[in-house]
C-alpha cells in the first residue's frame, strides 16, 4: 500500500489482494485515508508494475474480485457513478457485477449481474450483486446480498454462457429459503 501513497498525502489501506490462478497477475484494492472508497489495481507480478486497468468505485463489502480460471480477466462489483450533489444515501444503490478482461479498456467491461440484466432475477436498488468462481468448475455463482440483511439469493450460470446477450441464471435459493 505504501507504493500508492503520495508524499504528505493520506495513508493507503489494502482492502484485498487476489493473485490470478496462473500467478502472473494480481488484483489489489486500495483505499486512501480510511475512506473505504476502493480503487482496484492490476499488477504484473514479474515486473512489479501496474497495468493500466485501474477501476474506481469498487464495492468490497460482500466480495473480492474473482479471477476467471484461465486468468484472462476477473469479476468485480462496482458502484454507479454519482453526479455532484447526489445525496450520500444513493451511494450504495444499483451496484453491478462486471467482467473485466486484461488489456481491455474498463469502459468496455461487460455488466454480468445486477438490476435489469437478467429476466427472472429480481434485484432491489440496495442489493449487492457479486459473481464467484471456483477452481475446476464450469459454473459461476451469482450472489445477491440484500442490503444489510443476512439472507442471500444465489444463482448459477455456466461460465461459457456469460458472453450471451441474456445469461441463463438458474436459481439455487432465494430470500424465503433463509440462507
Amino acid at each position: 500500500p505504501k507504493s500508492y501513497e503520495t508524499p504528505g498525502g493520506p495513508h493507503a489501506s489494502l482492502e484485498f489482494f487476489r493473485p490470478a490462478p496462473d500467478g502472473r497477475h494480481a488484483v489489489a484494492g486500495l483505499a486512501k485515508g480510511g475512506s473505504e472508497i476502493t480503487t482496484l489495481f492490476v499488477r504484473d507480478l514479474a515486473s512489479g508494475k501496474d497495468l493500466p486497468d485501474s477501476i474506481d468505485r469498487i464495492e468490497t463489502a460482500y466480495n473480492d474480485p474473482q479471477w476467471l480460471p484461465d486468468s484472462s480477466g476477473f469479476f468485480y462489483s462496482r458502484r454507479k457513478p454519482l453526479p455532484p450533489g447526489t445525496p450520500a444515501s444513493e451511494t450504495y444503490q444499483f451496484t453491478t457485477a462486471f467482467l473485466h478482461r486484461l488489456g481491455q479498456p474498463v469502459a468496455q467491461d461487460t455488466a454480468i449481474f445486477g438490476v435489469g440484466l437478467a429476466p427472472g432475477v429480481p434485484f432491489a436498488p440496495m442489493d449487492f450483486p457479486s459473481v464467484w468462481t471456483f477452481p475446476g468448475s464450469d459454473f459461476v455463482i451469482g450472489q445477491i446480498h440484500h442490503g444489510d440483511s443476512l439472507e442471500l439469493s444465489l444463482y448459477a450460470a455456466r461460465l461459457d454462457g456469460l458472453g450471451a446477450k441474456s445469461i441463463a441464471w438458474k436459481k439455487i435459493c432465494d430470500l424465503g429459503d433463509s440462507v
